[in-house]
């Protein structure tokens, strides 16, 4: 087993699947649900597929009562083209928000700032490159992705989407799928011109994409992603911090081993980390903050949560299969805060 670990390397170590041990699995949860495995009964350009410059203001509210019970991470946020339509690839500069708000499907208001939540943030920021996606019948597959830079903490309300696109390249006259139907759990206001209006540049309508979510279930301080994934094809996993406020700032440090969390390691001040120290967890705190191992020591933002990852791998050693490691972060300086340990194996 060494021998076969050395040859994965840190990136084969890590990015792995969850197989039968506590990991969170992803849920997709398509907004509106009915539409989920259905046709929507209208389309739109705007605003990823519009031709020509595309920039402008984009806001989406979404029905509270369409997401599961609970908290969760959204991780990420995807859209699909209306049947039989191919979508032209682009590349855009974006700035990508979400937030709870009390403004109701169909009741947004004309000024974008009135729409906004108190919790907004930002979740993607930079370039956004979306691919060429072939036609297909409908529904479509979801083949724009928008995977979140900073996966935002949802515990129910309606949600606002608010998107501005500030650059664009490429261009297409492709249409993507959504609804337009009075009382449905999604409506949409936006300027389809100007990215630093204030104001919409139509009214406000009850119009939205079909769109759906990545849910990562948030029950505990650790949470990370995916299911089983493949020793055959490889896969990513991104794990999900939260300290509380209290903690808003604080360096942590995620640490991982393949021997288990029990007895786990002891701490100066009293507290045991949940992972059994060996030979790996020397390989992960080397390589933390690697590009194998992005943001695996960092600090926590001003609401106390961080994301390290996620973390790619191509195809693994198949002796690898039944590996598992076990991960847990800790808060530094001082040691006075520990997560709960998540369980991550090698699937076949």
């Amino acid at each position: 087993m060494l021998s076969t670990l050395g040859r994965l390397g840190i990136a084969g170590c890590v990015a792995l699947g969850a197989a039968g041990r506590a990991v969170a699995q992803t849920t997709e949860v398509v907004v509106p649900g009915a539409n989920a495995a259905v046709e929507g009964p209208s389309s739109s350009t705007i605003p990823l597929a519009i031709t020509g410059a595309g920039l402008g203001r984009y806001q989406q509210v979404y029905a509270g009562g369409e997401f599961p019970g609970g908290t969760n991470w959204i991780t990420a946020v995807s859209f699909r083209a209306n049947q039989n339509t191919a979508l032209v690839g682009r590349t855009m500069t974006v700035s990508l928000s979400l937030s709870t708000t009390g403004m109701a499907p169909d009741g947004l208001s004309s000024t974008f700032a009135d729409n906004v939540g108190p919790d907004a943030t930002v979740v993607y920021s930079g370039t956004l490159t979306l691919p060429p996606v072939a036609g297909a019948p409908g529904p479509a597959p979801f083949g724009w992705t928008i995977p979140l830079q900073h996966a935002f903490l949802y515990g129910g309300g309606n949600l606002l989407l608010d998107l501005t696109i500030t650059a664009t390249t490429g261009g297409s006259g492709a249409t993507l799928d959504a609804v337009n139907v009075a009382g449905d759990p999604v409506s949409r206001a936006y300027n389809s011109s100007d990215p630093t209006s204030a104001t919409t540049s139509t009214a406000p309508s009850t119009l939205g994409l079909v769109t759906r979510f990545d849910l990562v279930p948030a029950a505990s301080p650790l949470a990370a992603s995916g299911g089983a994934v493949s020793a055959a094809t490889g896969g990513s996993t991104g794990f999900y911090l939260q300290a509380g406020g209290a903690n808003a700032g604080r360096s942590y440090l995620v640490v991982g081993g393949m021997s288990g969390s029990s007895p786990g390691t002891a701490l100066p001040g009293g507290l045991t980390l949940p992972v059994n120290a060996d030979w790996t967890t020397t390989l992960f705190l080397q390589a933390a903050n690697t590009p194998s191992l992005p943001s695996f020591f960092g600090g926590l933002d001003g609401t106390g949560r961080a994301v390290a990852g996620p973390v790619v791998s191509g195809p693994l050693d198949p002796s690898a299969v039944g590996a598992t490691f076990t991960f847990a972060f800790l808060l530094v300086g001082p040691f006075d805060f520990v997560s709960n340990p998540v369980g991550v194996s090698v699937a076949p």
